[in-house]
């Protein structure tokens, strides 16, 4: 039954606790993207840096297969014809570079841990910001309309 009163709308604590929510949201969601990216770019760097070990291992630009070599077991044996594949001082150099990417993978791969832990907590606050509206805003079109 109508009763002529308009209805009440939202009052004004609803509407900044409203406004507080939907920015918290807001933070949120930025956070997310920002971690969904640094996820991303880590793993696009530990692709290179495995690209870069692959191709040193196989024999892209003087890499151990073109010097004879298939295995880092094999570093400084020597050939079929009884020859060193390569010089003692190639071989140290392309262990060293080896060295330095898998140390960079590790590096790499603790931080995109970190990262995708600090996703999980974003994704975990996400879920509770979202329980909440409903004690924060008690007004059900206001909360409509923040959702």
């Amino acid at each position: 039954a109508l009763t002529g009163v308009p209805p009440k709308g939202p009052s004004s604590e609803e509407v900044e606790a409203g406004e507080d929510w939907r920015e918290e949201i807001a933070e949120n969601f930025e956070e997310r993207l920002q971690l969904k990216r640094e996820v991303l770019d880590l793993d696009s760097r530990m692709s290179v840096c495995e690209k870069e070990m692959k191709k040193l291992k196989l024999g892209g630009h003087g890499g151990l297969r073109a010097r004879g070599v298939s295995d880092v077991s094999e570093w400084g044996a020597e050939s079929d014809a009884g020859v060193s594949a390569f010089s003692p001082g190639d071989s140290e150099e392309i262990l060293e570079k080896e060295r330095k990417l898998q140390r960079e993978v590790k590096s790499l791969e603790s931080r995109k841990t970190e990262a995708e832990g600090r996703l999980a907590k974003n994704v975990e606050e996400g879920k509770r910001l979202q329980a909440e509206l409903p004690e924060r805003v008690e007004n059900a079109d206001m909360r409509s309309f923040l959702l």
